[in-house]
């Protein structure tokens, strides 16, 4: 690579100057603030000007082997804050032209200089741009006059604005697939400190499920979501080592409104969460309350192998198979054992507990172990959502539908979208025919939980309890694309196979239903709830007596739940047979 030799230790460009000691970019003698990586990017494009410079000589220069980085990303990320820097566009670049899959080159002309440019030493206010501009050539006038036409074009955002966020799955650059569960619970948990904060609107979970390792620009997930502002990053873990990227990005212009990169232990996995959370409200200029710090400071537990092992927990509780459901109680129990007074894993025994009682072990040891947990979760925070949504489900497993609806409804007070507490206040609330009620909670429920396949159930069975066709196939047409979204995830995931096929057969796909019956019972064929969804699915193609069959097979392995079996709509081919008849009878 033939270069400007020896090193200058000023670099000029257009209105642009580099002052390569002090690592700093300036444009017309203004400070251009840039990150130490991008600038030492752009020093050595600039500095081999016209010449092709290949990824691997950027790696080479820049990037030690030893170095804990994912250099793709790095140099993907250096290259988009430059551009944001320049006000330079990939498709029409001024300054650096890509080649794909081979490397880049500084376009422009680059002037060598022994001195700083006179007008050097000025920093650009946050809020401010200069009133007047020298320029240095008569394209880069045009240049800024074009970007002073299309700035003015838009609407200014001022501090009293509504401020809307989206933040994105953070993108899992670790190579073991085990830690999906660690990139899950790492954004929800940013999306989780952020929605503290009263000035700052931000998308739940379920509104961002969607793009999930989907690849995406926030200019169209702000055009899709009418969001402001979206944050997104990556994750890498190796060992106790922690690498975060987060990048908080204006929506209507594409530029980076804050960028960040933190290397740490996992040891210090919430102070960067919190330093995220106050970074985002200084880019932002949010004044935080001392309610909003307090919040924001407040931690589950002190100890991040609990915490890991709660997340592990979570993972697997979320596919509510028995099997699924028992890991989640070892690694909950796990997360106790070290921190007994860790509120969350506590109520995730009891949600997991009551779960094992409804669906697959009708024995009180569940109910009691359920019970106890909650118990001392709720004494350790009374007003933790998590446990008041356990609470609710526990009442809702015996059948108390009244105090099921009370805690669930308290839940989301507490947490708007508080995880389970939908799915509980639905089922309640069909199981007591309070099916208008139900029905008038469809979109919260959706908006809140929707990224959560078991909400939709529920709802569904209200609105078709009320005889709104085309309300239950718009709701099962947005479970099966969350389904589907999902299953391309975890396509282990025997729970959301069974139900996508129920989906498929609602919809009148019969062959997809039944390729997908048979793949989940594949998985997990001695599990009842499987067993039983599997007799939907039946039910709803019309095939009676396979479903029966399914039926009696589930009850064989211990399916309990038969109060909602004759209440089932999907099998209503059923409800007339005296075999079906005579099964829930017996059973009750």
């Amino acid at each position: 690579m033939p270069s400007l030799s020896p090193r200058s230790p000023y670099l000029s460009f257009g209105s642009f100057e580099l002052d390569v000691a002090a690592g700093e970019l300036r444009k017309a003698g203004i400070l251009i603030k840039l990150q130490p990586q991008p600038f030492q990017v752009l020093l050595l494009l600039a500095e081999h000007a016209g010449v092709l410079v290949t990824r691997e000589e950027i790696q080479r220069c820049l990037w030690s082997d030893s170095t804990f980085v994912d250099f793709e990303h790095g140099i993907n990320f250096s290259i988009n804050q430059i551009r944001g820097a320049l006000a330079d566009n990939a498709e029409k670049p001024r300054y650096i032209e890509t080649l794909p899959r081979r490397g880049y080159r500084f376009i422009a002309p680059v002037n060598a200089a022994s001195q700083r440019d006179s007008r050097a030493g000025m920093e650009l206010p946050a809020d401010a741009a200069p009133a007047t501009l020298p320029y240095r050539s008569a394209s880069d006038m045009r240049a800024d006059l074009q970007r002073l036409k299309r700035d003015l074009g838009r609407t200014p955002v001022h501090a009293s604005e509504e401020k809307s966020l989206v933040v994105l799955y953070f993108e899992n650059l670790s190579r073991d697939m085990e830690d999906e569960y660690f990139r899950d619970g790492m954004t929800e948990d940013v999306i989780t400190e952020l929605s503290k904060i009263k000035k700052l609107r931000v998308f739940p979970r379920a509104a961002v499920f969607l793009y999930r390792d989907r690849v995406i620009t926030a200019p169209q997930v702000g055009q899709e979501l009418n969001a402001t502002y979206v944050l997104g990053g990556t994750i890498r873990r190796a060992g106790n080592r922690l690498r975060i990227t987060a990048q908080l990005v204006e929506t209507r212009t594409g530029y980076s409104a804050w960028a960040e990169r933190f290397d740490r232990e996992l040891k210090d996995l919430f102070e960067v969460q919190d330093e995220i959370a106050r970074s985002i409200t200084q880019a932002l200029r949010i004044t935080l309350s001392a309610q909003e710090e307090e919040a924001i400071a407040c931690k589950p537990t002190e100890d991040l192998q609990a915490y890991d092992y709660y997340l592990r927990g979570r993972s697997f509780a979320r596919r509510e198979t028995r099997a699924d459901l028992e890991l989640a109680i070892q690694m909950y129990e796990h997360a106790i054992m070290l921190d007994r007074h860790f509120a969350l894993a506590r109520t995730g025994v009891a949600a997991a507990c009551a779960k094992i009682y409804e669906w697959h072990e009708h024995h009180s040891i569940w109910l009691e172990r359920g019970l106890a947990n909650c118990a001392v979760a709720l004494t350790l925070e009374p007003e933790l959502a998590e446990a008041l949504a356990a609470r609710a489900l526990l009442f809702y497993v015996q059948k108390l539908h009244d105090e099921a609806i009370h805690y669930a409804f308290r839940a989301i007070e507490y947490k708007a979208n508080c995880e389970g507490a939908y799915f509980v206040l639905g089922g309640a609330l069909f199981a007591s025919d309070r099916w208008t009620e139900g029905a008038a909670l469809v979109k919260r429920a959706v908006e809140a939980n929707g990224d959560d396949y078991n909400v939709y159930t529920p709802f569904m069975n209200v609105v078709r309890a009320l005889g709104a066709v085309e309300a239950a196939r718009s709701l099962r047409e947005q479970e099966m694309r969350v389904l589907e979204h999902h299953l391309q995830l975890a396509p282990e995931d025997a729970r959301a196979r069974i139900l996508l096929s129920g989906d498929y057969a609602y919809l009148g796909r019969k062959e997809a239903a039944v390729l997908q019956l048979q793949q989940a019972m594949a998985i997990r064929p001695h599990d009842s709830n499987i067993l039983y969804n599997a007799a939907c699915t039946y039910g709803l193609i019309g095939e009676k007596e396979d479903a029966l069959a399914m039926l009696k097979t589930a009850k064989e392995y211990g399916y309990t739940n038969w109060g909602w079996v004759a209440r089932d709509p999907d099998l209503a081919c059923l409800h007339d047979d005296p075999g079906f008849r005579l099964l829930v009878e017996g059973v009750h």
